[in-house]
């Protein structure tokens, strides 16, 4: 791919990310999922992000890189490799050649005690986690899950691993709890292979209803719903109403 060739002498466009995932959370079907999407033909000096060059580092353990542009900006991402079964300390060295981690988890189950230790460490690593709530296939295909129960079992998985990221809070990291409606969470199935998040559709509906896309993407997501009559917004734990005019 010529993209993907021209930006081998750019370390500034080069990221390596992790996918990390408890047993049965379906993190390899994810990664196999981008590598179809965006794969790139892999060569060692694609592996060289700009953390690599800051750190010394040469070559990064990769199985796949990807090409992404997004916003007129070209991006190589290089999948670093996670042991499965691989000690503490293997799981240290490939976190520290990553620049963020991409974390999978099971929308009905939520954190687990082995993908807490997981995130604990790449915290203590200080990589930066975004979060993919995966198989939501199966709660709206297979369980037929009204939007309700939807909404709830995706929110306490999404808690659920804020929960974890609060408890392991590092100031010289900042805050990466993870927000559906900052784009740091998506929701999809890596069987199926796609995934969206609350940003990109308030995206998509901020000029239907005349409305700021960031400002948007909150009202999506939490207890607010829209009126299509009234032309309203309505919270449901204060009954209040925001009006907007689409």
């Amino acid at each position: 791919m010529k993209e993907a060739d021209e930006l081998v002498s750019n370390p500034d466009g080069i990221r390596n990310i992790c996918v990390l995932a408890q047993p049965r959370h379906g993190g390899r079907q994810v990664t196999e999922a981008l590598s179809r999407a965006r794969y790139v033909p892999k060569t060692e000096e694609r592996c060289v992000s700009h953390r690599h060059r800051d750190e010394g580092i040469l070559e990064t353990p990769a199985s796949h890189s990807l090409y992404y542009c997004a916003q007129g900006r070209d991006t190589l991402i290089n999948m670093v490799e996670i042991p499965r079964q691989g000690s503490v300390h293997e799981l240290s060295s490939a976190l520290r050649i990553v620049d963020g981690a991409l974390l999978v988890v099971d929308y009905a189950e939520g954190m687990r005690p082995q993908g807490e230790v997981t995130l604990r460490k790449a915290l203590s690593e200080r990589v930066k986690p975004v979060l993919l709530v995966n198989k939501i296939d199966h709660a709206l295909f297979q369980l037929h899950l009204d939007p309700e129960e939807a909404y709830q079992a995706c929110l306490s998985a999404v808690q659920s691993v804020n929960t974890v990221v609060a408890t392991y809070n590092d100031e010289k990291l900042g805050d990466v709890q993870v927000y559906p409606e900052e784009g740091t969470v998506a929701f999809g199935s890596g069987s199926q292979g796609w995934a969206f998040t609350v940003q990109g559709w308030a995206e998509l509906y901020s000029e239907k209803f005349g409305v700021d896309a960031k400002k948007l993407a909150g009202r999506l997501w939490g207890d607010t719903s829209y009126d299509e009559a009234k032309k309203t917004w309505t919270t449901t734990t204060t009954t209040t109403t925001t009006t907007t005019t689409t």
